[in-house]
């Protein structure tokens, strides 16, 4: 149980750092954002996403190894859900051409596999566990 919390842990603290640097980005395009701090926001942007993704990376494997079945289960479908929600209220405009379109497809991108993974992984183990 202990260890199932740590990994809850990590995967909030992701998606904490992957919405941090969506606002870093929109941060660096507001007009009235000074030119050095923009420069600052636009490198900062990358290593805080790059941040997100590796804790998802991490709290997720551990928790599909580690976790409860039916908890990985939900984790999964909140990670979609998740992700869907942020792309609604974005207005769907993740397709069009922005300079800080990559800064939010990626953490889209990357709730949705980590949820869809954790959904599959905990369905293969439910099932597993009403086989014995």
């Amino acid at each position: 149980m202990m260890r199932q919390s740590r990994y809850l842990a990590l995967i909030c603290a992701a998606i904490l750092f992957l919405a941090g640097s969506v606002a870093l980005a929109f941060l660096s395009e507001e007009p009235s954002t000074p030119y050095r701090m923009i420069l600052a926001l636009g490198s900062a942007v990358w290593w805080v996403q790059l941040t997100g993704v590796l804790l998802l990376i991490v709290g997720s494997y551990g928790l599909a190894w580690d976790g409860h079945p039916k908890l990985v289960v939900c984790v999964g479908v909140g990670l979609i859900l998740a992700a869907l929600v942020a792309a609604v209220s974005f207005g769907l405009d993740v397709m069009n051409v922005h300079s800080w379109m990559a800064v939010l497809f990626i953490p889209l991108f990357v709730l949705s596999l980590s949820g869809v993974i954790l959904g599959l992984a905990g369905a293969v183990r439910c099932v597993r566990q009403e086989q014995r």
